[in-house]
């Protein structure tokens, strides 16, 4: 949900305090409806209509992240684990910051309170599959940084 809101921030800026959910699932469904899903299953699927992306997708994607030989988790420890995964020196690279004060989570708390729990839930109930991906991808981050 965090990638979901930062990237509509990203894209939108100041108009995604316009977004309604059902514009967003009519004109951005891609981003909307299990992006990492169809980005990972190829063009058929990334291009496919909202509420197409099934179960099999999801496990063909898996696979394909399972054939990554590293997975990096976008999160607090990003530097350090590029530092140390790839032997890069990231300490004076400067990474790109949510230009919105409080960050995605400022959008995130804040499409909550305007759409409400019924269709926040949809919006996650939409996701689901992205969801487990991740967590597919979190495991598999967490036992290559074992495996080291």
């Amino acid at each position: 949900m965090h990638r979901l809101f930062s990237h509509l921030g990203y894209i939108l800026h100041e108009r995604v305090w316009d977004l309604t959910v059902d514009t967003m699932f009519d004109k951005l469904h891609i981003l909307a409806d299990n992006f990492y899903v169809r980005s990972l299953r190829g063009y058929e699927t990334f291009k496919s209509p909202i509420g197409s992306v099934t179960r099999h997708d999801l496990e063909l994607a898996k696979k394909t992240l399972r054939k990554f030989k590293q997975i990096l988790i976008v999160d607090q420890d990003l530097t350090a684990n590029t530092e140390s995964l790839l032997g890069w020196s990231c300490w004076d690279v400067r990474g790109r910051r949510s230009h919105f004060e409080g960050g995605t989570q400022r959008i995130y708390d804040g499409m909550m309170e305007r759409w409400g729990d019924d269709a926040f839930r949809m919006v996650e109930d939409m996701n689901q599959f992205d969801q487990e991906l991740f967590e597919e991808a979190r495991i598999l981050a967490r036992a290559s940084k074992r495996a080291r």
